[in-house]
């Protein structure tokens, strides 16, 4: 290629590169911290600092040893070890307390974290371009860049500091290097692969899908090819025949993996111990009993493997604790709700979540490829360049199929996120679509319009990325009947409603506002003045007081709208209804003439404690369900980007959605300890 050509090649790539960093660096400065992302910073600076991997062991170390880097550059305080987050490896108390009780200027912290997690994103992109450039040439390299570069959930996700970007990137890495280890042997190849695998190892704990699929790809591409290049020193040697060329694909392959278990090993700092000795132990060492899954032969193998310690302690419970929580876990499609998922969960969650344009490309793709497999016929396997790119390509059909069934079986159906792996071995292939365009006149057309359609989608959804829904479906606005969680709601609005409610509840015709929201960001640090109502982050664990409800605004996000999260069964029935009444007549007997929070525990602790723990538990899952049910069927006053709903209710309002409002604990009353206390006396009592 001429060197004038090459240079405008790479001048297109950086653009388009600086295009999707831009637009994901400003989609993402107006967002608060979303769910996952203060334990993954502190986390990984905790690694760093501490040589200590107690805090967040389930979730990989890579994005969080990377976005913590820029912390190691500043001026911010230690970890403290003193806190009983530190002796109870509770990373989600930890994070509150450094970023909120040590004033660390989370916003900034944050901020800088995703800037490296998309600069990082970007050079994923690149790899996309380079493999798909490999298969398919400069066109197919470009169409697949462009459709990288403008996906709304890459854009989202891409910027966020969690493990899931990363996670997908390095899987298309260890896909790209199983291709070409199979294909022809070197140093580099395998070097390559290895290093892959490896950091696929710490940065997601679905990497164990990596062995069927190197398995089933080897045996493929042998049958393919009984024909065998190995490089070593600048000379060849070609081994020939089905059995010779699948020892040597295996022994390539083994020792891949041995690197693979190196680079897993040297990220843990070669110690198969979780705590670093030289700091506080934790109050208890891991209940393996109970974070082992509860399927026998997965269990019986992470067993083996702590005993012998073939694999640090620390990834191996994260393997273990993240197999368990796959089995049974909350999940919300289309209005309905389980505990073990729904098989068309990701299919559907992919469609509604994909431009309508992408979804066009990737049906003329499929035919493309239809047309293009009976036009070669016989003489497809007769071109080595054409059997170079099916052996290349085979890694990345198998790995969808083996994932996606995978996916499709599991129960942690949370958000379209974890099917980022497979979205990116599907932008790759899509980039199959250059042989249209480079033989078809109206191809071409076609495909530039239907680019041109998918990045004008793509920039309507600026900057509200995560909220993204396709306008088949409704688009943004309908979302939240569709998906909930990370497909749209992860708390990354709060800082809008601070903007929305010092706008239209300010002084002096403010009125109480009611927050239930998911989220691990602290309302107070964004200046939001808020009685909690239910909830799922920060203000469960140190604010959630079970209010009394006055007229006021009530302000839900999508999740907790729809609330998978709640424990109460569906749909509402009459022994429900007839228990929550039960409960109001209880709780008004026992706050009739009640002046003190002391005098109220004395009339529990002398009048059946394990009963009056009980009946406040049942009041308020059961209000907290009616006042949802209510709210789901009013128009709200404010839409927040779609992912939270502002409604204003007044005390009629109030009697129709839960009979009996006035019953509840004033602000700030200290509910938590209330309750601990309550249970300390009903265990004395028992």
């Amino acid at each position: 290629m001429p060197a004038m050509k090459v240079g405008i090649e790479r001048i297109c790539v950086m653009l388009l590169l600086g295009g999707y960093f831009l637009m994901a660096l400003y989609g993402v400065s107006s967002k608060s911290m979303t769910y996952d992302e203060g334990i993954h910073l502190i986390g990984g600076y905790s690694f760093w600092t501490l040589d200590d991997f107690r805090l967040h062991p389930e979730n990989g170390q890579l994005s969080q040893r990377m976005a913590s880097v820029p912390m190691l550059t500043m001026d911010t305080p230690a970890i403290p070890t003193d806190h009983y987050s530190w002796a109870n490896r509770d990373g989600w108390s930890a994070q509150a307390h450094y970023f909120y009780d040590l004033q660390t200027e989370p916003i900034w912290l944050i901020f800088c974290g995703r800037v490296v997690i998309i600069l990082i994103t970007a050079l994923i992109g690149l790899l996309s371009y380079i493999y798909a450039k490999r298969l398919f040439g400069i066109c197919g390299g470009f169409i697949t860049l462009v459709l990288f570069c403008c996906f709304p959930e890459i854009l989202a996700h891409g910027s966020l500091i969690t493990s899931d970007m990363l996670g997908a990137g390095t899987f298309l890495l260890s896909l790209f290097a199983l291709g070409l280890v199979l294909e022809k042997l070197t140093l580099l190849r395998i070097c390559l692969l290895g290093i892959g695998a490896g950091l696929l190892c710490v940065s997601k704990n679905h990497a164990a899908l990596l062995a069927p699929v190197a398995s089933i790809s080897l045996i493929l591409v042998t049958i393919l090819k009984p024909d065998y290049l190995i490089v070593w020193r600048s000379k060849g040697h070609r081994a020939r025949g089905y059995l010779k060329t699948f020892g040597m694909r295996l022994s390539a392959l083994t020792v891949a993996a041995i690197l693979a278990w190196t680079v897993l090993w040297a990220c843990y700092g070669f110690r198969f111990e979780t705590y670093n000795p030289e700091l506080p132990a934790p109050n208890a060492n891991w209940d393996w009993d109970y974070v082992l899954p509860a399927e026998k032969i997965s269990a019986d193998l992470i067993r083996f493997t702590l005993n012998h310690k073939l694999l640090p302690e620390a990834f191996l419970y994260g393997v273990a604790q993240n197999l368990q929580n796959s089995h049974i876990r909350p999940s919300f499609l289309m209005g309905e709700y389980s505990f073990t998922g729904f098989h068309a969960f990701f299919p559907l969650a992919l469609l509604f979540k994909s431009p309508i344009a992408l979804i066009a490309l990737t049906l003329l793709g499929i035919l493309c490829l239809f047309i293009w497999l009976k036009r070669s016929g016989k003489d497809l396997l007769q071109k080595e360049q054409q059997v170079t790119r099916m052996i290349l390509t085979i890694p990345l059909v198998i790995f969808i199929l083996v994932y996606g069934s995978v996916a499709i079986n599991s129960s942690l159906n949370l958000g379209l996120r974890y099917m980022l792996p497979v979205i990116l071995c599907g932008l790759v292939l899509i980039g199959g679509m250059a042989i249209l365009w480079r033989r078809n006149r109206v191809g071409q057309i076609a495909i530039a319009s239907l680019l041109t359609l998918y990045v004008f989608e793509s920039a309507t959804a600026y900057p509200n990325y995560l909220s993204f829904f396709n306008i088949a479906v409704g688009g943004s606005q309908n979302g939240y009947k569709l998906l909930v969680d990370s497909s749209l709601d992860w708390g990354q609005d709060l800082g809008a409603l601070s903007d929305w409610l010092a706008e239209n509840n300010a002084a002096p015709n403010e009125i109480p506002v009611y927050l239930g929201c998911l989220g691990t960001e602290n309302p107070e640090y964004l200046g939001i003045d808020a009685r909690y109502l239910f909830s799922a982050g920060y203000q469960l664990y140190y604010s959630y007081n079970m209010p009394r409800l006055e007229p006021g605004y009530y302000v839900m996000s999508a999740t907790i709208l729809q609330g998978p999260y709640q424990t109460v069964s569906r749909p509402w029935t009459e022994e429900q209804n007839q228990l929550y009444l039960h409960s109001i007549r209880e709780l008004a007997r026992l706050f009739n003439g009640v002046s003190s929070m002391q005098l109220l525990l004395d009339k529990i602790a002398q009048n059946n404690p394990q009963h009056w723990l009980k009946v406040l538990r049942s009041y308020e899952q059961l209000r907290d369900e009616r006042l949802r049910l209510y709210l789901i069927e009013q128009e709200p006053v404010a839409r927040i980007n779609n992912s939270i709903f502002v409604y204003r209710l007044d005390e009629q309002d109030l009697v129709n959605a839960v009979i009996y409002p006035q019953i509840g604990f004033p602000e700030k009353f200290p509910l938590r300890q209330f309750k601990q206390q309550i249970e300390r006396s009903a265990n004395s009592h028992s």
